[in-house]
């Protein structure tokens, strides 16, 4: 009977330890099998989110320099020697962001390269780094000024909060127009739609696959990204001057339909300025010199 009793409780012992279900079975662990399903669920998760992701960077890539440029400069009602260093600093920070800023990535980065645009983004980016340089030294400029004006100090600090809600509420309007129409306030293009966008549609006809390559590669940079669809164009200038202008004859797609809408141009509008690539091929050539000698005779008699 101890025996008996001995065995009866290992076996029990041994049954405590072996997890079972209701029907007697021994239970599965789960664990990996739930682990997967998470990680599964979080990668499906990922995969959806990256579009919506992408475009919520690229939204406030564009209101950050839209805003930056709207409030860079408010009004403050301190006297007019700190306004005088105001407005120094606001033409001295336009320069800077406008001409500056264009003149730096046509002198540097254009012409890009059709439908590529790692370099592009590359050289952008040290514009932009030589932007901020300049508009750094803008600002020092201003906030020695301003230490000459009677309580200059203070009125920097009211502008400062000043402009910090500025910026606050553009930005939070400027992403919410952004992400309902896809491009910011401050984007002056128009999308190449159908219907009376006549020149439009022809140009997308033909520079589509090549503008498709740059949205993929410009990430959302809409500095490199004009630059790269500017090389599209560029590439295709002769054949869209030729398919998207009006030259007269009535018969081409674009002519019938800007006929119809009654739009039709001839040159391209400024959305679509190209300028035709030429390709100089030089020819070198070598010519073969043959000196001829004479030889003279002289013939005496006597």
């Amino acid at each position: 009977m101890e025996r008996l009793d001995h065995e009866s409780r290992a076996r029990l012992r041994r049954e405590s330890m072996t997890p079972c279900t209701f029907s007697g079975r021994p239970r599965r662990d789960r664990s990996s099998g739930t682990l997967a399903l998470v990680m599964l669920a979080a990668s499906s998760l990922m995969l959806f989110d990256s579009p919506a992701g992408a475009a919520a960077r690229s939204c406030r890539a564009q209101c950050r320099d839209e805003c930056a440029s709207e409030c860079g400069s408010p009004e403050v009602e301190c006297g007019p020697c700190v306004a005088d260093q105001s407005d120094l600093r606001s033409g001295c920070r336009d320069t800077v962001k406008n001409d500056g800023f264009r003149n730096c990535i046509d002198k540097r980065c254009s012409p890009g390269v059709p439908g590529r645009c790692t370099v592009t983004r590359e050289c952008v980016d040290s514009c932009r780094a030589n932007r901020q340089s300049q508009l750094a030294r803008c600002d020092g400029r201003f906030r020695a000024g301003v230490r000459t004006c009677e309580g200059g100090p203070s009125c920097l600090a009211a502008e400062r909060t000043t402009r910090r809600g500025c910026v606050k509420q553009c930005r939070r309007d400027c992403i919410a127009t952004c992400r309902a129409t896809g491009t910011a306030t401050s984007v002056d293009t128009e999308p190449l739609v159908a219907g009376c966008n006549c020149q439009g549609a022809c140009v997308n006809a033909i520079v589509s696959s090549c503008y498709a390559s740059c949205v993929d590669r410009c990430e959302g940079d809409t500095d490199a990204l004009g630059v790269c669809k500017a090389a599209c164009r560029d590439q295709q200038c002769d054949r869209l001057m030729k398919a998207c202008t009006d030259d007269g004859s009535g018969t081409s797609s674009y002519a019938l339909c800007c006929a119809q809408c009654d739009n039709c141009n001839t040159d391209l509008d400024d959305r679509f300025a190209c300028v035709q690539i030429v390709t100089t091929t030089t020819t070198s050539s070598s010519s073969t010199t043959t000196a001829s000698t004479t030889t003279s005779t002289t013939t005496t008699t006597f």
